[in-house]
């Protein structure tokens, strides 16, 4: 058996040592910030996450895809197509498939700003833009379907698809 030697004697005999209901009622006063500093809130997850355009060797401009479009408005047939998806909040982006393909992005840029404009020095990030390539012969024509898990409040799956033509 081992034995423990209480030092409880000695540290409450410390003329520096204060026991947990000595410290009731103390309010502790924050310095002052620097105006040039500002508190942060923690990580938002994801609020908003859809496809925002496609772009192929067929159809080289980018062809926006709006909210409430289920079809690209460009024929895209072709080996090579591009999906861009716009992801606000954080999360992580899982495969997107196309045409029995299934591919993780290529690319995901930080954004930021409520409107997912680039970064700038000293802004903060508040998404991504996930780019997701999609090489090969059988990329003739069909649905894309891409998705991502929120990985703080809200909680949740984030999921979006389009036709591509």
């Amino acid at each position: 058996m081992k034995n423990v030697v209480d030092h409880s004697a000695l540290i409450q005999n410390d003329t520096l040592y204060f026991s947990p209901s000595d410290l009731q009622g103390i309010e502790v006063e924050a310095p002052k910030l620097a105006t040039s500093v500002s508190t942060r809130a923690a990580a938002q997850g994801i609020t908003y996450f859809e496809i925002g355009a496609v772009q192929s060797v067929s159809y080289p401009n980018i062809d926006p895809v709006s909210a409430n479009q289920f079809s690209t408005t460009q024929n895209h047939g072709g080996g090579q197509v591009r999906v861009y998806v716009f992801q606000f909040g954080y999360g992580n982006t899982n495969n997107a498939t196309f045409a029995g393909s299934s591919v993780s992005a290529t690319s995901s840029t930080p954004r930021c700003g409520a409107n997912l404009s680039t970064c700038s020095a000293g802004q903060t990030v508040t998404g991504f833009l996930h780019q997701f390539d999609f090489f090969g012969a059988s990329n003739i024509s069909g649905t894309v379907n891409v998705s991502a898990n929120s990985i703080a409040s809200p909680f949740g799956f984030w999921s979006d698809s389009v036709f591509v033509q």
